[in-house]
């Protein structure tokens, strides 16, 4: 599913595996950007985080 490029998704890590949803919900720790596979491999300490 292509959500474009303003999608917004909110990612919750906590001691379960994380937990991704396709809306802006709460505050924010961090704001993060980029290809979402590269976002995803940085957020399991794959890679690092795009700038």
């Amino acid at each position: 599913m292509d959500a474009g490029p303003d999608a917004v998704w909110t990612v919750r890590r906590t001691a379960a595996p994380a937990l991704a949803v396709r809306a802006a919900e709460g505050a924010a720790e961090a704001e993060l950007s980029g290809p979402a596979d590269q976002l995803c491999l940085g957020l399991r300490n794959r890679t690092a985080i795009p700038r």
